[in-house]
């Protein structure tokens, strides 16, 4: 997975200047599809400085539509390591009628409901589910055009790891 974050550091640091951090960043190169290698297994490795005990926020941002089979594991290594308190962001394509007809079945095949992503979650301790599609009020921003329904390619899942 080194290829996907390489590029994206690099973006950070050349294009960007590499801005100050507010907050620790731990970046994590994974294959979802491995199952020797967790989430908790390369979180622990010398020289990452992870704080288990601590809460923390998690993003998986354009990301679970492309695990195929891997998405729950993504969603079950996120919650292993997760202290009470942690925030988890999921970006997520919803598997409805109306996505396989707008972006076609190869595109969807590995989508994940909001009640399927809710349930396993809910499952793996988390709770106050905040689910949202890009183009709704919450999150539109000004900049969703008005002529569009709001879009089930960027549905959010918001929710936190219970105390």
């Amino acid at each position: 997975m080194e290829e996907i974050n390489k590029p994206r550091a690099r973006i950070f640091g050349e294009l960007l200047g590499a801005p100050a951090s507010h907050c620790a960043v731990k970046t994590v190169d994974l294959d979802f599809l491995d199952e020797e290698k967790t989430l908790a297994t390369e979180l622990v490795k010398e020289g990452l400085g992870w704080d288990a005990a601590s809460p923390s926020l998690f993003i998986a941002e354009g990301l679970v539509m492309y695990l195929g089979p891997g998405k729950l594991k993504l969603l079950k290594d996120v919650s292993a390591v997760a202290a009470p308190g942690s925030v988890f962001v999921l970006n997520f394509m919803e598997a409805t009628a109306e996505a396989v007809a707008q972006y076609g079945e190869a595109a969807t095949a590995n989508a994940l409901s909001a009640e399927e992503a809710a349930r396993v979650l809910t499952e793996h301790g988390w709770e106050s589910f905040e689910i949202s599609r890009y183009g709704e009020e919450k999150l539109s921003f000004g900049r969703f055009p008005e002529q569009f329904e709001p879009s089930v390619a960027f549905s959010f899942c918001v929710c936190k790891k219970k105390t």
